[in-house]
């Protein structure tokens, strides 16, 4: 009888572990579910928060934009007391170096992501016929083009 115990035992072990191997793959499937709706959910709420900040950085963009043209007008209304505040021209020079004044055409194609080589020449030639026609937002220095920092080009990107 000994014999048939001895049999029966290893019998009812490997139908416990099989049992047990069942449940911890059960398991493991349970919580690779629960971490990819997880993860899942993450990326969602990630890319919300990317968009509602990239939101935010173009409103402070904006308003710092709208606060520089404030404080350069306040400037030369504390310079110039005589004129009537409609008439004052603005003078930007007296606020920054004229080299801050201007950017490169390198910097205004970063800024505003223009890396394709053929859309950077056709907004090359797009600026030179602007200023050939007397656009004030252009520079020409040196043979190299500026442009103005304070201004947009919605007109010109467009």
């Amino acid at each position: 009888m000994q014999k048939q115990n001895s049999t029966t035992l290893p019998d009812a072990k490997k139908v416990s572990s099989s049992v047990d191997y069942e449940m911890l793959l059960q398991a493991k499937d349970e919580t690779i579910g629960v971490l990819k709706g997880t993860v899942k959910d993450l990326k969602k709420s990630n890319k919300q928060m990317s968009t509602t900040l990239r939101g935010e950085i173009d409103l402070l963009k904006d308003a710092f934009h709208e606060m520089r043209t404030i404080y350069v007008t306040q400037i030369e209304q504390i310079r110039q007391p005589e004129l009537p505040a409609i008439h004052k021209p603005i003078d930007v020079t007296a606020v920054e170096p004229d080299e801050i004044k201007w950017i490169s055409l390198k910097k205004f194609f970063k800024k505003n992501k223009i890396s394709k080589t053929k859309k950077q020449e056709n907004m090359t030639k797009k600026l030179k016929k602007s200023y050939q026609k007397g656009d004030t937002r252009i520079l020409v220095e040196e043979g190299e083009i500026k442009l103005s920092k304070r201004e947009h080009f919605k007109d010109i990107l467009s």
